[in-house]
């Protein structure tokens, strides 16, 4: 990590721009994400099933006798199905009604 941060300070101005815009829209999308997943728990969580309830626990075990590289493979399908359904809720923000009501603090 520090060799790429002195490779960037001793960049040129236009690659130090690049570099300032694109790590500046990273941070803010994440930030975004982030604010937008928790607006969205605060308002609408309770109709929401957990990740964890969506599939029963003997899907998650590679079958038995399975190589390393098997078992890899299988853990990699189990995690991407996990990022899809993931995925699939969090489209769920845009698609709410954007309609909320702040209540202050007592």
């Amino acid at each position: 990590m520090r060799k790429f941060i002195e490779k960037i300070q001793q960049a040129d101005d236009d690659t130090k721009r690049w570099v300032l815009v694109v790590a500046s829209a990273v941070a803010m999308a994440v930030v975004v994400c982030i604010w937008l997943v928790y607006f969205n728990n605060f308002i609408t969580m309770s109709s929401n099933v957990p990740l964890a309830a969506q599939s029963p626990p003997s899907q998650n075990r590679a079958p038995a006798g399975t190589s390393f590289w098997g078992t890899m493979k299988h853990g990699a399908a189990i995690l991407y199905g996990h990022f899809v359904g993931t995925l699939g809720w969090f489209g769920n923000v845009f698609n709410t009604q954007r309609e909320y009501i702040v209540k202050p603090m007592k």
